[in-house]
């Protein structure tokens, strides 16, 4: 028999986040895949990799291992604080994996790792190439939100997109995020969505830890972070509480700064902070509130709406793509930045307008997502071949108008360099630099990766050049001098609300609307040689 292992690098379990969404979807269907491994035999040996320097007491190792038996546990002299000594702290974590995954016996490995965007240690692949490589992403917020509030240092948070290009499938929690690693021009067949489910739905309600809790009241599972949408929502809720003779106590959870929360209650009354609370009161509070009120700019999945469809409360959420992609007729949904909208939605929640539709719907969303189905996803992406239908090409080097990824050139260029890096020794010249909303990856990884420097050898060459706001020309011209011209329009094609970004489609000449697989295509069949 042929041995199968799978490697999963679960440090994630090993700092703040164990407690948080990363480290709970991550118990949630490691445990969910392990039970169907024992039943499938997918792998012959699943191995979970953790850190010696990391969090690692004697309760949360044996937590850990009670809970992913069927894994064996290793633990491995893996670096952290990657603030200092970043560049060297990588290649070490690169060494020590690589060393560990080249010991296994002869067959297939697979790697999997759990969260690449996290900052507390070195997110790396081992350097093998016959090692298959796979990575779950859960958003892509930070980048989203960049402008507005930086959460990561640059260098750090941005070097992270080499990843795309290494791994050889990606899976996301949401079809929503999984668009918006289309966006970056990552091509589809190594792109798989395995949603998520309810972390609570197991849990029974206990009434006594709401002893505090006044009703009737409004939950708000929030954080201090600018796509919560805090202030305009807390501005909704003295609107709608207005309306309803201050009746109603509005609770946000998660932990806020002294500073923060004055100003939230200054613009509300009836506005409380519960901090942080446990899985048990968390499932309380759903169960007797009001209404769930989730008003985010952007999120990977929503796990606070599925969570409140739980207990059958009423939703008032914001009509963003994710979570219309968990139910289109669940939720009472709303335009996150307009207050009024918000206040009417609220209105129609804790009035259960059309009840008995919604309810009908929420539990139709709650049958669908269920750990047991995204385990079985994950299984499925993990057993399908690698998608290897591209063929190398030689060296390219694009030139772009500017950094900047909410516009149309440079969106284009961005994409180019995401689909193509994976086949090509791709690297990127701004002719013009020009600072919006939007940051681009691209001049970060420029400025931490060696390998994607500028180069002024003699390569095949693709100019984007501007013709105007949105009409954009190709000029490729390869090393032996001959050149070609494609031309492009550009169109919307998302525009989040709240957050100023714009995604784009181009069309040719003729009006068809090219996908970004037909663009590279262009370019590749030009007589490379």
């Amino acid at each position: 028999m042929t041995d199968k292992q799978l490697v999963i690098d679960c440090q994630i379990l090993q700092t703040p986040a164990f407690d948080r969404g990363m480290g709970k979807y991550t118990l949630s269907l490691l445990i969910e895949f392990l039970k169907q491994n024992q039943e499938s035999k997918q792998y012959n040996k699943i191995e979970i990799i953790l850190s010696k320097n990391l969090i690692i007491d004697k309760e949360r190792l044996t937590l850990i291992k009670t809970r992913l038996n069927g894994a064996s546990i290793s633990l491995l002299d893996l670096p952290t604080n990657i603030a200092e000594g970043t560049e060297s702290k990588y290649s070490q974590a690169k060494k020590v994996i690589t060393q560990h995954v080249s010991k296994k016996a002869e067959g297939q490995v697979d790697f999997l790792m759990m969260a690449p965007f996290f900052v507390g240690f070195p997110s790396v692949f081992p350097d093998i190439d016959a090692v298959r490589k796979f990575t779950v992403v859960y958003d892509l917020i930070p980048q989203k939100i960049w402008f507005l509030q930086k959460i990561f240092p640059d260098d750090l948070y941005f070097r992270h997109f080499d990843l795309f290009i290494e791994a050889d499938g990606i899976l996301t929690i949401s079809n929503a995020v999984r668009d918006d690693l289309l966006a970056l021009g990552l091509p589809e067949d190594r792109l798989a969505s395995i949603d998520g489910a309810p972390f609570n739905r197991a849990l029974k309600p206990s009434y006594k830890s709401l002893s505090n809790y006044s009703k009737p009241y409004i939950l708000m599972p929030s954080a201090p972070i600018v796509h919560k949408n805090n202030k305009r929502t807390v501005q909704a809720f003295a609107l709608f509480n207005k309306r309803n003779s201050g009746k109603y106590r509005l609770y946000i959870t998660s932990s806020f700064d002294d500073k923060t929360k004055a100003d939230l209650g200054g613009i509300a009354d009836n506005v409380y902070f519960t901090g942080n609370i446990s899985d048990e009161e968390l499932a309380s509070a759903y169960h007797e509130a009001s209404a769930v009120l989730f008003p985010s700019l952007s999120e990977g999945l929503g796990m606070p709406v599925l969570e409140a469809s739980l207990y059958d409360v009423p939703v008032a959420c914001s009509d963003i793509p994710v979570l219309t992609e968990l139910s289109k007729k669940g939720f009472y949904q709303f335009d996150p930045t307009n207050k009024l909208a918000i206040a009417n939605s609220i209105d129609d929640a804790v009035n259960k307008k059309n009840w008995s539709t919604h309810r009908d719907a929420c539990r139709r969303t709650t049958k669908k997502y269920t750990w047991d189905r995204s385990a079985k996803l994950l299984a499925h992406k993990l057993n399908r071949p690698v998608a290897n239908t591209l063929s190398p090409l030689l060296p390219l080097h694009i030139i772009m108008p500017q950094p900047n990824g909410g516009t149309p050139a440079g969106q284009l260029g961005e994409q180019l360099y995401m689909l193509l890096q994976k086949k090509s020794s791709v690297s990127v010249e701004f002719n013009k630099k020009h600072k919006t909303s939007t940051p681009s990856y691209v001049a970060h990884l420029m400025e931490t990766d060696s390998k994607i420097r500028n180069t002024l050898e003699l390569i095949d060459r693709v100019s984007i050049l501007k013709r105007g706001t949105r009409s954009l020309k190709l000029v490729y011209k390869t090393e032996d001098g001959t050149s070609a011209t494609i031309c492009l329009r550009a169109q919307i094609k998302v525009k989040e609300k709240g957050l100023g970004i714009k995604s784009w489609t181009f069309k040719n000449n003729k009006g068809r609307v090219l996908s970004l697989q037909d663009i590279s295509e262009l370019i590749e069949g030009k007589d490379r040689k």
